[in-house]
């Protein structure tokens, strides 16, 4: 067992999948699916099973290292072996975050059906992103369930059509609003916010006259 693991409080930025020693590249909606997708695939060709939990957790940790965390400890059973700790729970606030973030998705595709060219400008989503990865509001919301995960990251990637910014999976969720900020800053209609909360250089807080 590695080391390493994906953080299940992040979402990879292009999705959960691995590429096998012989070049096939299995995808999957959460860790878990791809875990068995890759054992499926296996035996299915006549195919050692291996160990696909590692494996994946390998390659993705290689290519995504900030993306990933330390397992807690490792202490010596008595019979020899080791034993490691799992990691914590996500703390009562992280879960309210995820419930504000996923009803603020339903919120933005309810307000954007119909309409088009609502995407901010590629240059305009990166100068928003550098504000917000500056930003003390910024707070983790993801969680480690496999549906939720699977939805949260197919409905954040709808709203902005894939797109994405270099190091967008950094960014995490506004405190102060409630939104996956990698997501908002591609938006380009949201309403300026009259917020103390929110710091004066912040790019959704309404500008005083």
């Amino acid at each position: 067992m590695s080391d390493f693991v994906p953080n299940p409080h992040v979402l990879p930025p292009d999705g959960f999948y691995f590429v096998d020693a012989d070049n096939v590249k299995h995808t999957g909606s959460t860790w878990s699916e791809l875990y068995k997708r890759v054992k499926e695939y296996r035996l299915q060709n006549g195919k050692p099973p291996g160990d696909p939990m590692t494996e994946v957790n390998d390659f993705t940790c290689k290519r995504y290292p900030q993306g990933c965390k330390e397992l807690r400890k490792v202490y010596p059973t008595r019979v020899g072996g080791t034993t490691r700790i799992a990691a914590p729970s996500p703390t009562p606030r992280v879960v309210a975050m995820a419930n504000k973030v996923v009803q603020w998705f339903y919120k933005v595709i309810r307000g954007s059906a119909g309409q088009t060219n609502f995407l901010a400008s590629p240059q305009e989503a990166q100068r928003r992103a550098e504000i917000c990865r500056r930003c003390p509001r910024q707070t983790p919301w993801t969680l480690d369930c496999g549906t939720c995960a699977g939805s949260a990251f197919r409905l954040a990637t709808a709203i902005r059509q894939n797109r994405d910014v270099k190091n967008g999976d950094g960014l995490m969720a506004c405190r102060v609003l409630g939104e996956d900020t990698r997501t908002s800053i591609h938006l380009e209609r949201l309403k300026p916010v009259d917020s103390d909360d929110l710091p004066p250089e912040c790019w959704r807080k309404a500008i005083s006259k």
